[in-house]
């Protein structure tokens, strides 16, 4: 009797949360944002990124189709392992353009993934939240740049600061290797 009033007392203490809603970016240009993106730093606990290094994404613009077509590219485990590719679709929101819902041919449902700042030209602070059965956030969050090696660089820093004042724990991200990879 004892271990059942366990089981119903554990069940009670789950606690039902939402996704935290931080902003994006302001008057974003998808146009713009076209082209390629390598990954400098993601949250350490992205499962379908483990074992992968010299991360990077292609985004192309279909003005036929209306959306962003994704190519994600990864090696897994080193700069000389086996080369994985994720083709995908991305659309954006027409009230907020840098609200992208991303689905991929792997992926049974679409998945947002939100610019939360970026200057085009150096750098990019993405993030998505999914809530897992409705009971809580799985957030992922990841910085890229135009330029491999971003994450030596002072502006990286200035991404991590940003980042923490919108409220994310920038704790856990951790560097992407990219050395070695181009």
């Amino acid at each position: 009797m004892q271990s059942f009033q366990f089981v119903v007392l554990s069940l009670v203490v789950v606690v039902v949360s939402q996704c935290p809603t931080p902003p994006t970016q302001a008057k974003f240009l998808v146009p713009k944002y076209m082209g390629s993106w390598y990954e400098i730093a993601r949250f350490a606990g992205v499962p379908f990124e483990w074992g992968s290094v010299c991360d990077k994404a292609e985004y192309t613009l279909d003005t036929q189709a209306g959306n962003v077509v994704v190519n994600n590219s990864a090696r897994f485990q080193s700069p000389q392992g086996y080369n994985e590719i994720f083709l995908g679709t991305a659309t954006s929101d027409p009230n907020d353009p840098a609200k992208l819902m991303v689905q991929f041919s792997i992926q049974p449902v679409p998945a947002p993934l939100w610019i939360l700042s970026t200057d085009y030209e150096q750098y990019s602070l993405a993030w998505s939240c999914v809530e897992v059965l409705d009971l809580f956030p799985v957030v992922s969050s990841w910085i890229l740049s135009r330029q491999w090696d971003y994450g030596n660089s002072t502006g990286f820093q200035q991404v991590l600061k940003h980042a923490s004042q919108l409220g994310i724990d920038t704790n856990q991200y951790v560097l992407t290797q990219q050395q070695g990879c181009w």
